[in-house]
Formats: C-alpha cells, sequence, structure tokens
C-alpha cells in the first residue's frame, strides 16, 4: 500500500475511535440518571425510593489517620461517595463501579465534605 492510502486509513480509524468516545460518553451517567435508596444493607433500611442524581447531595467521606511516631499522621484521606435520600434519611453508599467514572461527583445537586469520628 501506498503512504497516501495508509494516512487515509488511519485517519478514518482515528475519526470512528472519536465517534466511538463521544458515544460513550453520552452513554455515561448524567444528571436525569437515577439512584434507588437501597432497601436493605448493613446500615439499616432505605425505602426504596427512586431519585435524579441532579436531585442528591453527594457525600465524599473521609477517614482520619491519628498521629504517630514523630513526623507520621495527623491528616484525612478521602473515603468513599454517599448520599442520604431525601425521602427516609437512609445513608446510601454509592457502588464501587460507578466511584472509577470521571466527573462523577459533577452530576449531584451539591457535593458535600464528611469528617466521620
Amino acid at each position: 500500500m501506498n503512504r497516501e492510502l495508509l494516512k487515509a486509513k488511519l485517519e478514518l480509524m482515528e475519526a470512528h475511535i472519536a465517534r466511538v468516545e463521544k458515544l460513550r460518553a453520552e452513554l455515561a451517567l448524567d444528571r436525569h440518571n437515577l439512584m434507588a435508596c437501597t432497601e436493605t444493607t448493613c446500615s439499616g433500611e432505605g425505602c426504596g425510593t427512586v431519585f435524579e442524581i441532579g436531585a442528591l447531595v453527594y457525600m465524599q467521606t473521609h477517614w482520619y489517620v491519628e498521629p504517630y511516631g514523630c513526623t507520621d499522621g495527623d491528616y484525612w484521606n478521602p473515603g468513599e461517595g454517599q448520599w442520604v435520600c431525601p425521602e427516609c434519611g437512609h445513608r446510601n453508599r454509592l457502588i464501587s463501579e460507578l466511584e472509577h467514572l470521571s466527573n462523577f461527583k459533577r452530576f449531584f445537586k451539591a457535593i458535600k465534605d464528611v469528617y466521620d469520628d
């Protein structure tokens, strides 16, 4: 194959990849995706009500590392994402498969940092 033909095929493939990536982004979570208050978890019972993500507050939990030694510890690390059901007040954990998505937090109505003792 000549160089120009290979270059044209490469450009077509790159355009196709760009279209696929755009579709993938459009299919990713947005503020209208639904979240259900889990009915039973180890932390209690939820009501099962379904909400759009855009109506919920994302709670970024943090966990504390106590001081140890001469210079180590005494800081907070980010933990899992959670949300509180507006209907029943149940605290729901976000499943780990959703947590890895880039910019996941931006779909929530607000983001709140929570520092648990």
